[in-house]
């Protein structure tokens, strides 16, 4: 049996973070690149099969309040890998004991607003509460522990206790743990499909193959909702700027956050899905030819615009500024210049 917990996850081997892992965003994504990173003994070449579509996407309702702020996704569409699902809550200490046991690595969902070394944590949190959809891993145990690893952007290391000799693994009583599962829990147990990995590995720019389309397709209506994509969806975002409709204190469309904190979260994972395309070709500049060195310069001047939408809301937000609103447009024009130039090269 590997011993997971002298393995690295959130950072590389000299202790740097391992900005690829921050680069995917979603946390459920993250726990399944940092799981086949270690259990099938790190490859550098495993992140191409995460390469994802960079085509945002934004749904309306009716009122002009926003259903979805995201990126068209299709990592789960690619079937890298499959999740068996328990929903234990009063047993999960057992099943987790009980996966640890037979090799794997459990993946928990539960109320992280129980943990106490979570930045989530809420000592006063009531069932009736909203509660934060985010997941973390379990990779060892002693009689009275778990060890448990999670992104460092969420842990809040005043209240958050080492496993000695690896930094990046926590330890997590086991009351603690039925504390915060015994009314709500899943455990996920992944399944990789070598295969179709090796696949997207050999054929990592398949990833892209509908971007430019994606990039120009017109608005759909579908459930009530209507869809925009791409450049559409960048134009409708500058025009609710515009309109200032949107309250940075209201509750986010996942229902578990507030919209500050849904669209931080948002243009991180935007951020990241062009960060990881430019590793890509950073690592292959020998092979990309001229339109894959300008697509580089491209994308780090599509990154410092998001990153920098993301410090304005942000800053102004703490200063009390609550509304979405017209001082934002101006950097909003110059980010649909930089996708702009992006689809263009990819169409080209």
């Amino acid at each position: 049996m590997k011993d997971y917990l002298s393995m690295h996850y959130y950072y590389n081997d000299d202790g740097t973070a391992d900005e690829i892992v921050d680069s995917l965003g979603d946390c459920l994504v993250q726990s399944a690149y940092v799981i086949l990173k270690n259990k099938y003994n790190m490859r550098n070449d495993y992140y191409k099969a995460f390469l994802n579509e960079t085509t945002v996407r934004l749904s309306l309702y009716n009122d002009n309040s926003i259903a979805c702020f995201a990126t068209i996704e299709n990592n789960f569409n690619k079937m890298l890998f499959s999740m068996k699902e328990y929903e234990e809550n009063e047993n999960t200490v057992n099943k987790v004991s009980e996966i640890l046991n037979s090799g794997e690595i459990p993946v928990i969902k539960t109320i992280v607003e129980r943990l106490p070394y979570s930045s989530f944590y809420n000592e006063a949190y009531k069932l009736n509460q909203i509660r934060t959809h985010h997941v973390f891993l379990i990779v060892g145990e002693d009689t009275d522990n778990f060890f448990f690893i999670d992104n460092p952007s969420v842990i809040s290391y005043g209240r958050f206790e080492a496993f000695s000799g690896n930094k990046e693994v926590g330890v997590l009583p086991k009351n603690i743990l039925y504390n915060a599962t015994k009314d709500v829990s899943s455990i996920f147990v992944f399944n990789f499909n070598m295969d179709t990995i090796d696949k997207y590995i050999n054929n990592p720019l398949f990833a892209f193959a509908n971007s430019r389309n994606n990039y120009l397709k017109e608005s759909e209506t579908e459930d009530n909702l209507l869809h925009f994509f791409g450049k559409q969806a960048l134009l409708k975002l500058k025009e609710l700027f515009e309109m200032e409709c949107i309250d940075l204190e209201s509750v986010a469309p996942s229902k578990d956050r507030s919209m500050i904190i849904y669209l931080n979260w948002k243009i991180w994972n935007i951020k990241g899905r062009r960060k990881l395309l430019r590793h890509y070709l950073n690592e292959n500049k020998s092979n990309i030819g001229e339109k894959g060195i300008k697509m580089i310069s491209v994308l780090d001047n599509s990154i410092t615009h998001w990153l920098l939408l993301y410090r304005v809301i942000y800053r102004d937000y703490l200063k009390g500024n609550l509304i979405l609103g017209n001082q934002y447009v101006k950097l909003l024009n110059e980010i649909i210049i930089c996708e702009d130039e992006i689809y263009g090269l990819l169409g080209s």
